[in-house]
């Protein structure tokens, strides 16, 4: 038998005579299909040493979307189509017209996903005019997004080219609808984001979170020979595969016996732990002393001078005695060799590419084990705050609920980097999620600022008193590092409440009548006072009015009390502020602005009408809750014949009114009065105690009993209104020095 001719001098054949070849094969009777795989290789040599010219792929789609050949044979063909340049126009026609279900479709379904596959993998090659028609076949595709048997490549390709005018409400509908049918299809949240992102009002936040996370997996090996191909090294890579694959079919044959037991059967997957260094010291001398020598904490204290920390300090992780080691010899080399261990191992459970139940778990377990060193420290490692600034710029919010802790515990920094590597993540995040992330994402920034208000020297971070410079770095406040210099504290902080008020007040306009907004609301603010009143800061930060109002008529008695105790302490700060002024104490810091106080006296006012003066809606009085006067004008009507008056006071109050009930019928069972005509009658006011009086029920007048009502308000724990109402009442506080 005579050897094949050399590639030298054998004429190489054109891409459309292979083609044909192809088709004549095709067409003979399975039986007779014995050179199919010799005219599939030859089209494959061609194709991965030269690529595909546009008119080489416009003729192998023609001849696929024909129908004249079997679904094997079309897959593989489309398997071979690697473009040397770009797609033409013609072949996305012809492709999108054999997509379908109907009776008069050519190519079968498993054929289809095939074609729709080759199409996702080479979309970014298509021509300009390819491009246009697909934009403009958008409603072709559209109409198919029913077929399951086209998914999660059909609606993975959507995702790719929607535009902004292909995005149509009864799209949005039909989606919705879809996402509703087929909660766990992953191929619809994508698609979905991507419509969220142009009707953000028209698409429910959170709507197909739940249906999974599986992302689409393109076909890397394929695309990687393609890219190869288009730049000439297309032989080379076939080459190194082919190494590659004889390499570990070897390897496979040897180690046979190895992976499998005596009948030949593979062995049992065992779960792989998460696996943490030991304690183990590697060198130590008779006067040092290891862990296992000091195992009680006051022992510990007593020998750090002797310690000989472990060689291994990742395990860290899994003992808190070498936690707090770590933290008193934290020097550069140290940190750097816990972070080099705890890093690798977070990149590589997070970072996976496939990720099954065990490895979401060991990275769960992983992430639980940091945040219990960061719990102990107190405090992030440089590294690992550059770790969580890269991981949150992709993090969903749902999965690993430990980031949330992690990121209260977040070192201050200037504002610009702050804003880039923790606010802008969050605020992404907070945009699309559901409630119930929206609202981790408070109390993560309520941690936050409240362990910035309370673990921060902020005298000696900006060089307030104690003869510290101006910018001076606070060294000894963490253990990880300073506080970055030349930061101007005070814009950064300034600018941190303000954000963070903002998302708060978002939050409560997408769920304005939500008691768990609420509660986050108040936690928000609440957590927020001590870095807002911080002396040395000297900017006191009032949270939005209506996020003031919202919670003012919505709260619960707890709440209201939170917020008059609240009022009292930004009272009291403006009072020692501006005392602190006018002795000079403030270095150079003046009085705040006219306005800004009379914004806060505003609020005052508004307290004080809506819980004791019942004149919440009198204009005359205060600013109404901020209500327009033409809006008050409009509602006068609805009001009935007592008006606004009656609105507010402590009796008429949803949060207090319960209570001012109970201390009536207290009072009144104290003093014997059973007999229904003696009783007050309705809430307690002036004229329902005059009426009591004149019947021989109570005799007391309607000032003291609403004195009393306070005591008995603050006996039930909501000792907030009472010490607010003192503090700003001037007949009330007049009140208790006459009668002491």
């Amino acid at each position: 038998m005579s050897s094949p001719p050399s590639s030298s001098t054998a004429p190489a054949l054109s891409f459309s005579t292979l083609l044909r070849k192809l088709e004549r094969v095709a067409a003979l009777p399975k039986r007779d299909r014995s050179a199919l795989g010799d005219a599939l290789e030859g089209i494959r040599n061609r194709a991965e040493a030269q690529g595909c010219a546009p008119t080489d792929i416009q003729s192998s789609i023609t001849l696929i979307t024909s129908g004249k050949l079997d679904t094997s044979t079309s897959i593989a063909l489309l398997r071979l189509l690697y473009p040397s340049t770009t797609i033409p126009p013609r072949a996305v026609i012809l492709l999108l017209g054999a997509l379908g279900s109907s009776a008069d479709k050519r190519v079968e379904l498993r054929a289809q996903v095939g074609l729709l596959k080759w199409l996702v993998a080479v979309v970014d090659w298509l021509d300009d005019a390819a491009r246009r028609d697909l934009g403009r076949l958008y409603g072709v595709l559209w109409g198919l997004i029913g077929v399951e048997g086209l998914r999660p490549h059909l609606p993975h390709l959507l995702t790719l080219i929607t535009r902004r005018e292909h995005v149509k409400p009864f799209r949005i509908t039909q989606l919705l609808s879809l996402q509703a049918y087929t909660p766990l299809d992953a191929s619809l949240p994508p698609l979905l984001s991507t419509f969220r992102a142009f009707f953000p009002d028209r698409v429910p936040p959170g709507v197909g979170i739940a249906a999974g996370r599986r992302g689409y997996k393109a076909d890397l090996k394929w695309r990687t020979m393609a890219l190869a191909i288009r730049e000439g090294r297309g032989a080379e890579l076939r080459a190194e595969q082919d190494a590659a694959a004889a390499a570990a079919a070897a390897a496979g044959a040897a180690g046979g016996a190895a992976g499998a037991d005596g009948d030949g059967r593979p062995l049992k997957r065992v779960r792989r732990s998460l696996p943490v260094p030991s304690t183990i010291a590697l060198s130590s001398s008779l006067d040092t002393l290891t862990l296992p020598d000091v195992p009680t904490l006051p022992a510990l204290a007593k020998n750090l001078d002797r310690l000989t920390l472990p060689a291994q300090l990742a395990s860290a992780l899994g003992n808190r005695h070498v936690a707090w080691a770590l933290v008193v010899d934290s020097s550069p080399d140290n940190i750097a060799r816990f972070e080099g261990w705890v890093l690798s191992a977070l990149r590589e459970e997070l970072y996976a590419e496939e990720r099954d139940v065990q490895g979401v778990e060991r990275a769960g377990e992983l992430l639980r084990r940091v945040l219990e060193f960061v719990r102990i420290t107190k405090e992030l490692t440089p590294q690992l705050e550059l770790f969580l600034a890269d991981y949150l710029t992709t993090w969903d919010g749902t999965t690993h609920a430990e980031v949330f802790e992690m990121v209260e515990y977040w070192k201050p920094a200037s504002y610009e980097v702050l804003y880039g590597h923790l606010l802008h993540p969050l605020t992404r995040l907070h945009a699309s999620a559901p409630e119930r992330t929206q609202l981790r994402v408070l109390r993560c920034l309520a941690g936050l600022l409240r362990r910035w208000g309370e673990g921060v020297d902020w005298e000696r971070a900006i060089g307030v008193g104690k003869g510290k410079g101006k910018g001076r770095a606070v060294w000894d406040a963490f253990a990880f590092g300073p506080l970055p210099e030349k930061v101007d504290w005070r814009r950064t902080t300034s600018a941190l409440l303000k954000h963070s008020a903002q998302l708060g007040l978002l939050t409560l306009l997408a769920h304005p009548t939500s008691p768990s907004t609420h509660n986050a609301l108040l936690h928000l603010h609440s957590s927020a006072l001590p870095l807002s009143l911080h002396p040395a800061l000297a900017q006191i930060h009032i949270p939005p009015s209506p996020s003031i109002h919202a919670l003012l008529l919505r709260a619960d008695v707890a709440g209201v009390s939170r917020l008059c105790a609240m009022m009292v302490r930004v009272r009291n700060a403006f009072l020692e502020h501006d005392r602190r002024v006018q002795a000079g104490e403030r270095g150079g810091v003046g009085g705040y602005p006219e306005g800004y106080i009379a914004y806060f006296n505003h609020f005052v006012v508004d307290f004080c009408n809506l819980i004791w003066r019942g004149k919440a809606l009198s204009l005359s009085k205060a600013r109404a809750l901020g209500i327009a006067p033409e809006v008050l004008d409009s509602l006068k009507p609805l009001a009935g014949p007592h008006g606004f008056d009656a609105f507010g006071g402590v009796a008429h109050s949803g949060a207090l009114a319960r209570l001012a009930k109970e201390f009536v019928d207290a009072a009144e069972a104290r003093a014997g009065i059973v007999d229904p005509s003696k009783k007050i009658r309705g809430p307690l006011s002036v004229a329902s105690v005059k009426a009591a009086n004149s019947a021989g029920g109570l005799q007391a007048s309607y000032a003291d009993l609403r004195s009393d009502l306070l005591d008995y308000i603050e006996e039930r724990g909501a000792g907030g209104v009472k010490q607010f109402l003192y503090a700003t009442m001037s007949s009330l506080s007049a009140g208790r020095k006459s009668s002491g």
